[in-house]
């Protein structure tokens, strides 16, 4: 999820209370909901970043082992 999904999901407010009322659930509830989801979303995106470093770290030492071989 981009960071400005992110933004605008935290953004939602009172538009996303009365949408809520109309699918059937409480705004108290759905705001919990796109809370957790949120926050899922967030951990998922700061594990995606530490696993693009450790794979970049990785490529790295594979290419100076590579080099060093050579």
């Amino acid at each position: 999820m981009q960071r400005s999904e992110l933004d605008r999901v935290r953004d939602t407010g009172a538009g996303g209370a009365s949408s809520s009322r109309s699918a059937g659930g409480s705004p108290s509830l759905m705001e919990a909901r796109l809370t957790g989801a949120v926050l899922r979303a967030e951990e998922a995106q700061r594990h995606l970043g530490e696993r693009e470093r450790d794979l970049k770290l990785a490529h790295e030492h594979a290419m100076t082992l590579q080099s060093e071989r050579d």
